[in-house]
């Protein structure tokens, strides 16, 4: 072996001993919820009744409201622990050490974030400072959410993990021009998908844009290796989520890999609805929380115009005091009202709709469907309002980090960095995607953060590089 591939071994065996000797002590007795427990009922229901389903029924049906890869890895989990210790309850399973032990597989998608972080800040040239502070910056993104991504069975630490690690594959197949690397980019990112299903048209954008890119800088387009290898990447991607959308089309009718679609774009369609007033002051009620009084102040905005009932209480997220003029108002569907918030307007309207539907075979895939149909005639109703609030979501996607990721990507393609833009074209599209198509809430700008933790040492050791030689 090398002295490089020495120290680069050296180095990530030294991270990884820290992260299992820092990180499984993190971790807590604390039951999920949220999310994340209805992650932990797809596992329990899977390994005591056979189905992949969120119901807390005696006999669960199978449905596809959340993506199963971290599902079934609790499943296995599970099940290799019954064979041994006895079946337990979902409540036990949900407390004490078996919650903390689940929760300990998170631990594994640190060390693939890690090593996709390290990997990817060497390959676009950066020294092994560069590769540290990088994942000195990961690791601190991970201690600021430790309660979130670690100690939870939560899929966002998975999903950075898997984006990172996709990303990274894809710039190593885009230097290399290797048709393994193009596959194995491809694999990674159909586990991605079946970790966070946006990932999906993310990927697919993704390859669209590498053959534009490939034709642009005269690398030919489609028939050498670039085109053949985008090719790869999405057939690979295909054959990876295919068993579970061919599940979903037979259970449910669609080849989808969840049904929670509608909804996420229902919120977004009712948010649209803002007036003009409002969205003067939707900066500030979208700003990040440690930003939003300095913004609030220089946007004129009170305290109390946040509130439910104020200027701006349509943007709030408090439960209302009586539900009651929010379920007639769903009921009706006249779309939002003044007065209530946009939010729970959206979901009592979804709720709606699936009492509505809650006789037919899969109750969910059906109200999901007329969701999605109701939010798409919001937005061609209003595709101006849908356009203009797209860069208040970007906002409120922590503090515009798709845009500044964009610009880096700019600086890229302008100075011929290929690399560094392919690198950052899966982050970029993510965040362009949800500002599109969802009510981009923080957490889903959480795996686009490992792209920041890679690419700003990188910049600031070439700014120091130009500085020294001048």
């Amino acid at each position: 072996m090398t002295p490089a591939p020495r120290r680069t071994v050296l180095i990530l065996g030294g991270v990884i001993g820290l992260i299992m000797a820092f990180w499984v002590g993190v971790l807590t007795d604390r039951p999920v919820g949220a999310d994340a427990e209805q992650n932990l009922r797809m596992a329990w229901n899977l390994a005591h009744h056979g189905v992949l389903s969120t119901s807390d029924a005696g006999r669960p049906a199978p449905d596809m409201f959340r993506e199963p890869l971290t599902p079934l890895i609790t499943a296995a989990i599970i099940t290799v622990s019954e064979a041994t210790s006895g079946r337990a309850s979902f409540e036990v399973w949900n407390s004490g050490e078996r919650i903390e032990g689940l929760k300990a597989q998170n631990v594994l998608w640190l060390i693939l974030l890690h090593a996709g972080a390290w990997l990817a800040a060497r390959r676009l040239g950066g020294s092994v400072i560069a590769g540290v502070a990088s994942l000195l910056l990961v690791s601190g993104f991970v201690f600021a959410f430790r309660s979130e991504l670690l100690d939870s069975l939560g899929t966002d630490l998975a999903a950075a993990a898997l984006l990172t690690a996709a990303a990274t594959l894809t710039l190593g197949a885009w230097q290399m021009r290797d048709w393994r690397r193009w596959l194995g980019a491809g694999v990674v990112f159909g586990l991605a998908v079946l970790v966070k299903a946006s990932l999906l048209y993310v990927a697919v954008g993704l390859g669209g844009a590498l053959l534009l890119l490939a034709a642009w800088r005269n690398r030919g387009w489609p028939g050498d290796r670039a085109g053949v290898g985008v090719i790869l990447l999405l057939t690979a991607m295909a054959l990876v989520i295919t068993p579970w959308t061919a599940r979903n089309h037979r259970l449910f009718g669609v080849p989808a890999v969840t049904d929670r679609g509608g909804e996420v774009l229902l919120l977004r369609a009712y948010e649209d609805q803002a007036t003009a007033a409002e969205y003067a002051g939707v900066w500030c009620a979208y700003s990040p929380a440690r930003l939003q009084k300095q913004v609030c102040r220089l946007t004129g905005v009170g305290g109390a115009d946040l509130q439910p009932g104020g200027a701006l209480g349509r943007f709030s997220r408090k439960p209302p005091a009586d539900y009651g003029p929010i379920r007639a108002v769903a009921a009706a569907n006249t779309g939002p009202v003044p007065g209530e918030s946009f939010y729970y307007q959206a979901k009592a309207r979804y709720l709606v709709l699936v009492e509505r539907h809650a006789g037919e075979a899969a109750p969910l895939t059906a109200a999901d469907r007329e969701a999605k149909r109701e939010a798409i005639a919001l937005i061609r109703a209003n595709p101006g309002g849908h356009l203009a609030m797209t860069p208040a979501f970007l906002w409120r996607g922590l503090g515009g980090l798709t845009v500044v990721l964009g610009l880096i990507g700019l600086v890229a393609f302008l100075r011929k960095r290929d690399d560094l833009l392919v690198f950052l074209l899966p982050f970029v599209g993510l965040g362009l995607f949800m500002a599109l198509f969802s009510h981009f809430i923080p957490r889903y700008a959480w795996p686009m953060i490992p792209a920041a933790c890679v690419v700003l040492p990188l910049t600031a050791e070439i700014v120091l590089r130009r500085v020294v030689r001048r």
